[in-house]
Parts: C-alpha cells; sequence; structure tokens
C-alpha cells in the first residue's frame, strides 16, 4: 500500500467508502467540492485532503469516483487522464449510463467501472456489492480497493459498459418493486387493511426479499427522511434506464410509469426524500392520506 490513491466525491456514500479505505490501511488523497465534508477524515493519519480535484491525481496512479451523475463525473475526470497518464487507472463507484462509462474509457488512462449496489448504512459497514468491469490487469489492480468496501466483488468482463448495464437493471429492478409495494398496499387500504399490517404481511413472506422488507416498511410507515438514496438520484437512473432501453429497443413500459412518478414527485418538491416516496404519488391518486395511513 505504498502508494498513494485518490478519492473524489464525500457524500453520503463516498465518505463511508473513502473511511473504510482509510480503515484498510490504503494512502488517501481526498477531495470534495464542499470541504467541510472531508473533515472527518482529518483523523486519519494516511488520509490527506486536496484542495482541487487534479491534487488527488498522480501519475500512473489510481482514483476512485463517487459522484452523483454523469455530468459530476465526466467534469471531474476532466484532465484526470492527462495526470494519470496510460499507466493510471481511474476507477468509478458511480451510476452513469453505460454510454458515459464507454466515453470515460476512452480517455487515454484506464478505467474501469465499479458501481455499487447499498444504502449509506452499508456503505458504512463495507457491506457493498461491488460491480466489477474492464480490462482484466485494471479489475485484478482494483481488487484490493474494492474488496476493502464491499462483501462482494462481481466481474462482469472487458467492456466497462457491461457494470453500468447490470447496475442499472438492479436499480430498474428496485423501483419496480417500489411501484409494485406502493400500489398493493394502497389496495389493501381501500380493502380496509392499515398499510402497515399489509407490509407486516406481505413482507415477511419467503417469497419476498430483503427489498420488500425494508423499502415495505418505509412506504408504510411513510418514513421518507433521512433519504438513504434520494428520489432525485431515482429519477436519474430511471431515465439512464429509458435512455438505454430505448437506444437498444428493449420494450420497458414498466420504467415510463416509474419514470413519471418520479418526475411527479419532484415537481411537488420531494427530490430529497428518499425514493421510496414515489409512494406518495400511488397513494394520493389513490384518494389516500399519505399523512395518516389509517
Amino acid at each position: 500500500m505504498d502508494q498513494t490513491t485518490g478519492f473524489l466525491g464525500l457524500g453520503s456514500m463516498g465518505l463511508p467508502i473513502a473511511r473504510n479505505l482509510a480503515r484498510a490501511g490504503h494512502r488517501l488523497r481526498v477531495y470534495n467540492r464542499t470541504a467541510a465534508k472531508a473533515e472527518p477524515l482529518r483523523e486519519f493519519e494516511n488520509v490527506t485532503i486536496a484542495h482541487t480535484p487534479l491534487e488527488v491525481a498522480e501519475p500512473g496512479g489510481v482514483v476512485l469516483s463517487m459522484l452523483a451523475d454523469d455530468n459530476a463525473v465526466t467534469q471531474a475526470s476532466e484532465g484526470l487522464a492527462e495526470v494519470l497518464g496510460p499507466d493510471g487507472l481511474h476507477i468509478s463507484l458511480s451510476t452513469i449510463a453505460p454510454t458515459t462509462a464507454t466515453a470515460l474509457a476512452a480517455q487515454g488512462c484506464g478505467f474501469l467501472s465499479a458501481p455499487v449496489f447499498g444504502r449509506p448504512d452499508r456503505a458504512e459497514s463495507a457491506e457493498l456489492i461491488v460491480l466489477s468491469a474492464g480490462e482484466q490487469r485494471h479489475r485484478e489492480r482494483a481488487r484490493p480497493l474494492l474488496e476493502a468496501i464491499g462483501a462482494a466483488v462481481h466481474e462482469l468482463g472487458e467492456d466497462p459498459a457491461s457494470a453500468n448495464g447490470v447496475k442499472l437493471a438492479g436499480n430498474f429492478l428496485i423501483m419496480s418493486a417500489l411501484e409494485a409495494m406502493s400500489e398493493a398496499f394502497a389496495f389493501a387500504e381501500k380493502h380496509g387493511v392499515p398499510r402497515e399490517l399489509a407490509a407486516q404481511v406481505l413482507t415477511t413472506t419467503p417469497v419476498l426479499g430483503n427489498a420488500y422488507r425494508g423499502y415495505g416498511a418505509a412506504i408504510s410507515s411513510g418514513a421518507y427522511e433521512p433519504a438513504g438514496f434520494a428520489l432525485r438520484l431515482g429519477h436519474k437512473d430511471a431515465r439512464l434506464v429509458a435512455q438505454a432501453a430505448d437506444r437498444l429497443g428493449v420494450p420497458m413500459p414498466i420504467i415510463d410509469l416509474v419514470a413519471n412518478r418520479f418526475t411527479a414527485a419532484e415537481n411537488k418538491g420531494r427530490g430529497d426524500l428518499d425514493w421510496s416516496a414515489l409512494a406518495i404519488e400511488v397513494f394520493e391518486s389513490a384518494g389516500l392520506d399519505q399523512a395518516d395511513p389509517r
């Protein structure tokens, strides 16, 4: 671990990821646009706080980024490839479009897509599920870093875009579950069953998984704050899924429905709530009071 690893983005996911890398003994040079968010890392002697994005990079080095969207990743990577050079490696942990990953891979340095499944609590406990796609030498170089932040690392081949395709597929499943649960709870409530009771019954059966259990509790109780994953970011991912599906000619009518829910929610100022708050749209359209489930 003689080399210093760069890290860009210390938001709700990036900070715990960087903290776990530091705990694992990796030397880090970190940057965040809001400098105050880097302060919790000062407790680590092996962490240096940079003042500009390019300060985290060094020729032939490794930089990880965990940023909110495609524009943020693209902007942050400007000039990064030039500093890293052909022997350097940029590891993107962000959920971005497959086409963006392809473009980043052509910037002149090594590139690995490594988006993650998991909310901030999973990031804090180093239990993320990490997807890894890129040249084999890049996957091998990145593996010690990725193993320090996740419970499992799934390698998906040579094309970086593959990892982002699988990540979007997974997020689509979660979005679909949010919509389905919201409709199911509204249906049950219309039949006189409080949504908390419906959630207890429906999300604890063997056929339903943890996503239904955790999000079912949030939807039934209206616990949308603090956001584990902001609705506006879910909306961004829904657009990415829809765009990729359209480009590839894959009919996905559910994503159009979910995206419309997200659009309506954002228009009502709910973008910073948890993405499970799309349920409010479902309950309102059913004539039910979200503020008082009973």
